[in-house]
């Protein structure tokens, strides 16, 4: 009898479990159909496709660096080939170097300060602009024939260029670490 029990509960547990069928193959189909029906009447084709279209462009781009030592300065020329050092990929040519200036730091002091009874209260900080005699800023421009795409930007050889990007970079005669500080318009 015990046994009659644990075989009708075994039966139950498998008529329990459903099987996948035709009807339900046919509703899934039917749910992701109304699905991607939805998105494409709300995008449109072109718009879906646009997100795959590139185009190439010729584009002009600013780089800067900062605190370069003074023996460096006139080792970035007109003409010079710029290659990416970690992907060791062309990035462009040097179209001019255009401002070398001081490098300047924000510099914070410890100003003790003392009430009128002489005990010193909690020292406030002050910023200053303290410039450094032989480091010095160079921003320059650089040409290239990019590949742009909607929605993501420029990219040139596989390298990400947009504004405030890191760039490590290499000229025949220098190799620095700048950052993309404009992409003119033309």
């Amino acid at each position: 009898m015990n046994n009659n029990v644990t075989s009708n509960s075994k039966t139950k547990q498998k008529n329990a479990q459903r099987k996948f069928n035709i009807i339900d193959f046919l509703v899934l189909i039917l749910i992701i159909t109304v699905i991607v029906g939805s998105i494409y009447a709300v995008i449109s084709w072109s718009d879906i496709k646009s997100l795959w279209s590139t185009s190439t462009v010729d584009l002009q781009y600013i780089v800067e660096f900062r605190g370069v030592d003074q023996a460096f300065i006139d080792k970035i020329n007109n003409g010079d080939i710029v290659i990416d050092a970690v992907s060791k990929n062309q990035l462009g040519v040097v179209d001019s170097v255009a401002s070398i200036d001081k490098y300047k730091v924000l510099d914070y002091r410890l100003i003790p300060e003392k009430n009128d009874n002489g005990t010193i209260i909690p020292a406030t900080y002050v910023g200053e602009l303290v410039s450094y005699p032989d480091k010095y800023n160079i921003t320059v421009y650089i040409s290239s024939t990019a590949e742009y795409k909607e929605g993501v930007g420029y990219s040139i050889n596989g390298r990400r260029i947009a504004i405030g990007e890191k760039l490590e970079m290499r000229f025949p005669e220098f190799s620095g670490i700048g950052y993309c500080t404009n992409i003119p318009l033309n």
